[in-house]
C-alpha cells in the first residue's frame, strides 16, 4: 500500500494510475476532481475509489 499526502495549495495535474486506488481523507478536505466531471468535496472521514485509468486531480484547499 502507498500513501500520499496533499499538501495545501494548488494540486496535482490530471494523472491516472496503472491500478485501482483507494482515497481516504483523514484530516481536512480536498476537492477530488474526475476530468470532465464536476469536482466533489471529500472532508475527514470520507474516501473514494478510483478505478484504474480513471483522469483525476485532486486539491486541498483546507490548510491541513
Amino acid at each position: 500500500m502507498q500513501m500520499q499526502l496533499h499538501e495545501p495549495g494548488p494540486g496535482n495535474p490530471f494523472h491516472t494510475h496503472d491500478g485501482d486506488q483507494w482515497q481516504v481523507v483523514l484530516e481536512g478536505e480536498i476537492t477530488f476532481t474526475v476530468r470532465g466531471k464536476e469536482p466533489r468535496l471529500l472532508k475527514a472521514g470520507e474516501w473514494v475509489y478510483i478505478p484504474r485509468g480513471t483522469v483525476h486531480r485532486n486539491e486541498n484547499r483546507s490548510g491541513k
